[in-house]
Parts: C-alpha cells; sequence; structure tokens
C-alpha cells in the first residue's frame, strides 16, 4: 500500500490543516547529487521524518520543456507500486513556475558505492551476488513492461540497495510510456550501459533497458569468471529477453531470494553508517559541531605545510572525455564528482565521442577548498 500524503498524515496528527503547517517545519536540505537536469536533496522535518527532494536545476525552472520532464517523471512513478522501485509521494509546485517531486528516503547506497566491496567477495560469492540483484532487478523489469513504461536509463548509479539486501530502482527523469512521444533530446547514460542502438538514435527503448541490465550482471563480474551466468548475459544483451519470473513456495520470484550469508557483511555496514546518523547520542547529535572544530584545528594547525587544494565535480551532456591540465597523462570520463584539484586556474579539454571527436576547452578558477561544479551542456543547449 502506497504511504499517505505528509500533508494528509499532518492532517490526521494535528487537526486542521494550518496548525500542521505550523507543527511540522522543514529543518534542513541537504544536497545529495545533481545531474543534467535536477537536483536531488535530502529533506529532514522537525518530527523527525526524511523525504527526497528531486527539483530542476536552476536555469530549467520555469521552462517548458524542463516542466514537462518533472511532470512525465512524476506520472510514470505514480503509475507503480513495487517494492523493487522508488515511491513518490507528491509534486510540489515553487517558484517561479518551479516544480519538485518529493520522493521516499531509502537508506542505502548505489551500487556504484557498493563495488569496492563487492570486489572483495569470494568469485563464488560474487556470482552468488551478481544473480540474486539482477535477478531483483529483472523482476522489476517485468513489472516495468507489465505497465508499458521505459526507464531509459538503466545503470549501477541508479540502482540502490537496502540494508535488507533489496534494490530499488531509482531515477526516472527520462521514463516513458510507451505510447508518449520521445524526449525532446537524445538520453543521456553511461555509454558502457546503453544499447548500441540507442548511443546513435538517442531514443529509448524497452529492449534498450533488457540491454542495459546484462551489462550491469557484466559489470559486476568484471574480471571473475562468469560460470553459469554467461548464457544469461548472452540472453539480455544480444536475444533482448527477460527471462520468465514466478513465485515459488515462500513467496519470492524465482529464481530471488535474499541475498547470500554475506550480505550481512554489507547490511551491517549500511545499518552503522544510518545509526551515526540517527542516533541521540551526543557526538551524533553535535557530529556536524564537532567536525567544524576539527576542521577549524585542523586549518590552523596544518595549513603552513600542506597543499592549497580545491575540488572538482565535473558532468557533460552528453557523457565525454576529458583532460585536466594539472593531470595531462589522465583521461576522465564523465560523470568526475569532488577529485582534489590544486587552487587556482584549471583548464578542462572535452572531447565528445559522439559528435565526431568534438573538442571543447573550459577554463576554471578554483579556490583553496572550494568544490566547484562544472556542468557542460554540449547537445541539448538549444532545446530549454
Amino acid at each position: 500500500m502506497r504511504l499517505p500524503d505528509l500533508s494528509l498524515l499532518c492532517r490526521a496528527l494535528f487537526g486542521r490543516s494550518g496548525s500542521s503547517r505550523d507543527a511540522i517545519r522543514l529543518d534542513s536540505s541537504i544536497e545529495l547529487s545533481w545531474g543534467g537536469t535536477a537536483i536531488v536533496s535530502l529533506l529532514r522535518y522537525s518530527n523527525g521524518c526524511i523525504e527526497v527532494e528531486k527539483k530542476l536545476l536552476p536555469r530549467f525552472q520555469g521552462s517548458a520543456d524542463g516542466e514537462m520532464l518533472i511532470d512525465r517523471e512524476f506520472s510514470v512513478l505514480s503509475a507503480l507500486d513495487h517494492p523493487f522501485i522508488v515511491r513518490p509521494f507528491r509534486i510540489q509546485r515553487g517558484e517561479p513556475n518551479s516544480s519538485a517531486i518529493i520522493l521516499e528516503y531509502i537508506r542505502g547506497f548505489s551500487l556504484a558505492d557498493l563495488m569496492p566491496f563487492i570486489e572483495t567477495l569470494t568469485p563464488a560469492a560474487r556470482e552468488q551476488w551478481a544473480h540474486a540483484l539482477v535477478s531483483q532487478l529483472i523482476c522489476a523489469m517485468h513489472y516495468l513492461k507489465s505497465k508499458n513504461i521505459v526507464h531509459g536509463d538503466i545503470s549501477p548509479e541508479n540502482i540502490l540497495l537496502t540494508e535488507g539486501g533489496m534494490i530499488k530502482l531509482i531515477d526516472f527523469g527520462v521514463a516513458r510510456f510507451v505510447i508518449d512521444p520521445p524526449l525532446p533530446y537524445a538520453i543521456a547514460g553511461r555509454p558502457y550501459f546503453r544499447a548500441p542502438e540507442i548511443r546513435i538514435s538517442g531514443e529509448s527503448s524497452f529492449a534498450g533497458d533488457v540491454y542495459s541490465v546484462g551489462r550491469v550482471l557484466e559489470w559486476i563480474l568484471e574480471g571473475v569468471a562468469k560460470h553459469n551466468l554467461s548464457d544469461l548475459i548472452q540472453r539480455l544483451t544480444q536475444d533482448r529477453e527477460l527471462p520468465p519470473v514466478e513465485l515459488n513456495a515462500d513467496g519470492w520470484f524465482e529464481p530471488i531470494s535474499p541475498l547470500p550469508a554475506d550480505s550481512q557483511k554489507i547490511s551491517g555496514t549500511i545499518r552503522a553508517i544510518t545509526e551515526l546518523e540517527f542516533r541521540g547520542r551526543f557526538f551524533y547529535k553535535y557530529a556536524l559541531q564537532v567536525r567544524f572544530a576539527a576542521a577549524c584545528v585542523m586549518t590552523i594547525c596544518l595549513s603552513s605545510w600542506l597543499p592549497q587544494i580545491g575540488y572538482l565535480t565535473v558532468n557533460s551532456l552528453p557523457y565525454s572525455h576529458f583532460t585536466i591540465d594539472q593531470v595531462p597523462d589522465e583521461i576522465f570520463e564523465t560523470p568526475v564528482r569532488s577529485y582534489p584539484v590544486r587552487s587556482g586556474e584549471v583548464t578542462i579539454r572535452f572531447v565528445i565521442p559522439n559528435q565526431n571527436q568534438r573538442r571543447v576547452i573550459r577554463k576554471l578558477r578554483i579556490n583553496p577548498q572550494e568544490q566547484a561544479k562544472l556542468f557542460e551542456d554540449f547537445q541539448n543547449v538549444d532545446k530549454f
């Protein structure tokens, strides 16, 4: 059953709608991530509730195409109700004519963030993990197919793993109903996980989603023997066919079951991190102040000999390769988050593969300890 709207819950607890607004207030909004068109933030309320807000980047707010993306994503999510798919709460209208989607908060990490842990597993355990995770994803894909919905951006960054060992598929920003017209711009996403035809046409399809599931499976198993899963990879990436799913005696979608025994390690890791956030002990309650004080002391003591560095985050649409003048021998691929660089002027040279190796140079000044962000829309600048 879908969770009730927060405003309705407040009304039930406090009576009048006016009093609910006064009783529950927004305590903080913390930016979690940002992409080609949207910013995702964590919202904390005075009553302890936590939600996630997804809103347009400022330059897209108020534009017809930008607002259409928000309305379409909310429409798609509202048509879904599945344990492996993120749930929406409501759409929130702001100023000037800007909209945001309020989503459930999920305790966990993305599959991309968990990859260093998965790489520590034995080959047999890693194969077992891969099978369990992708089986859950296949189950979600069967559900999307039954609803005639295309996700369009299946990748490790958009697959969360909860402390209970179950996945949550997120980021339906480019999702659409099959009967909907194509989006007004080419589909983004990491080229490794996109089907070859989508890299050319930019138009999403359910067959492309199935291909992406196979590539996620390959990515999890990179560097280890695939054994019995090689046939499944071929079925997904070449035949574009989902294996059938059936309920077993325990009520699980066959062959889905909770993650193997080693999952207790990651469950404990996630639980420990979330407990740091929610416990009421003094250190956890005042962690921000403690960290700030420690940072001030370290800055004063070490500033005389530590190098002056800042942090650079780079993203582009479409995803591109680039170099930084300070590390000319290393080739990066967007997105890159919080890469340490020396303060001062930084030169970034982009190479856009799907635009005949088009080259673009950008210069950016970074101050010490500054988090500088650079986003370049090489493809859709005239679309919004």
